[in-house]
C-alpha cells in the first residue's frame, strides 16, 4: 500500500532538482566570459646589454661566462668617455640581446633611449644634477627611462648586435633640450654659452660652458673659489631599452630582481666621463 505523503515528498525533491539544473544551465549559458577573473598568463622579454673595455677591447662587462651581475664599478674601471680625448667621435662600445625564457615571445624591433646626467651647483655651492632624459613622464611600463635615440632590428634571441654610442650620439640627443638652473632664471639651452653656464659666481650658482663640442661633457672635479671650494661628480650616461613583439605587445621596465638578481639580465648600461 502507497504512503501518500512519501509520494508527495518523493515528487517534491524532484521537483526542487529539476529546477535547480534548470538555473545551473542558464546560469552556464548565460556565463561572461569578461567577468571571469582568471587572466592567462601572457609571454615576457627581457634584454641583456653588455659593455666591450676599451682596455683590452675584448672583455664583455658583465662576462656571462662567468655568471656574473652588473657590475657598475668594474664598468667605471674599464668602459668610460675619456676627459683627455673629449672629442665628439668618442665612443663606447655596448652589444645587447633579447632573451625570451619561455620562449612565447617573438621581439622584432628594439628602440633604444639614453639618459643624461649633467653635474653643476647652486649659488650656494651644494653640488646639483640635472637629469636630461629622466624616468618616463607617462609613468608608461612599457617604456624605460630616457629619451628616445634610435630603433634597430632584434635580430634572434640571444644573439648580441654591437651599438657604438659616440658623445656626439648624446648630443644629438639632448641638443634642444632646456633646464633651469635656479629658480630665478629662466630655462636655457644645456650646451648654449650663457651665463647660467659659464664657470662664474652668480646669483645663479656655478656651472659650465658645454658650447664647446670638445668639452661639452666633464669627469669629476674640484674647483677652488673665494667662498670655498666645490666637488662635482662626472657626467653619467645610460642607455635603456624597449622590445617590441610581433604581435604588438611591448617590453620597457623590468622588476627589480630581474635587473639585479637574474644572471643574462639587464635593465640598463651606465658609464660616465674619466
Amino acid at each position: 500500500m502507497c504512503n501518500p505523503k512519501k509520494n508527495r515528498y518523493m515528487k517534491s525533491i524532484k521537483h526542487i532538482s529539476l529546477i535547480a539544473i534548470f538555473l545551473l544551465a542558464i546560469a552556464v549559458g548565460c556565463k561572461d566570459e569578461k567577468l571571469n577573473p582568471y587572466v592567462a598568463p601572457l609571454g615576457n622579454a627581457h634584454g641583456f646589454g653588455q659593455f666591450i673595455s676599451q682596455l683590452d677591447n675584448k672583455t664583455l662587462l658583465p662576462e656571462f661566462g662567468n655568471n656574473q651581475f652588473y657590475d657598475q664599478t668594474a664598468v667605471n674601471n674599464a668602459v668610460f668617455f675619456d676627459d683627455l680625448l673629449a672629442t665628439p667621435s668618442q665612443k663606447v662600445n655596448f652589444q645587447l640581446q633579447w632573451q625570451s625564457i619561455d620562449n612565447r615571445v617573438k621581439i622584432t624591433t628594439i628602440e633604444l633611449y639614453l639618459e643624461y646626467d649633467e653635474t653643476y651647483t647652486d649659488a650656494d655651492r651644494n653640488p646639483q644634477t640635472a637629469r636630461h632624459g629622466g624616468p618616463n613622464p607617462a609613468v608608461n611600463p612599457t617604456y624605460p627611462a630616457g629619451k628616445f635615440w634610435k630603433s634597430v632590428p632584434a635580430g634572434e634571441a640571444r644573439v648580441s648586435q654591437r651599438l657604438d654610442i659616440s658623445a656626439n650620439d648624446i648630443y644629438e640627443v639632448f641638443k634642444n633640450n632646456t633646464f633651469k638652473y635656479s629658480s630665478s632664471s629662466p630655462a636655457v639651452n644645456i650646451f648654449s654659452n650663457h651665463p647660467y653656464n659659464s664657470f662664474i659666481q652668480s646669483s645663479n650658482g656655478y656651472s659650465f660652458d658645454r658650447s664647446n663640442a670638445n668639452a661639452r661633457f666633464k669627469k669629476s672635479r674640484t674647483y677652488t673659489l673665494p667662498a670655498g671650494n666645490v666637488t662635482l661628480a662626472a657626467d653619467v650616461f645610460r642607455i635603456t631599452w624597449r622590445l617590441i613583439a610581433d604581435d604588438g605587445s611591448a617590453y620597457g621596465t623590468w622588476s627589480p630582481g630581474v635587473c639585479s638578481s637574474v644572471v643574462g639580465a639587464t635593465c640598463f648600461g651606465q658609464w660616465s666621463v674619466k
